[in-house]
């Protein structure tokens, strides 16, 4: 699935944004990302299985999509 980014007019892959105005698509994929990582699946966890390292990961795309990315002080 390709979509134009509406900020740089490239093609993005997958990841909807809030730019696109698909804010359900955008939780239902962290949602659905959250799930699998935690529930130990492989592919979210990597041939190591380190679950904290996907865990750190996985915070990205959260704080990013929540707050911007802007946390603390």
């Amino acid at each position: 699935m390709r979509r134009p980014d509406q900020r740089s007019g490239r093609s993005t892959i997958g990841m909807p944004s809030i730019g696109t105005g698909n804010i359900h698509g955008l939780v239902r994929t962290h949602a659905a990302t959250t799930a699998f990582t935690l529930a130990g699946e492989s592919a979210f966890l990597g041939p190591h299985r380190d679950m904290d390292a996907a865990v750190r990961i996985l915070e990205k795309p959260w704080l990013r999509a929540l707050w911007g990315g802007r946390v603390g002080g």
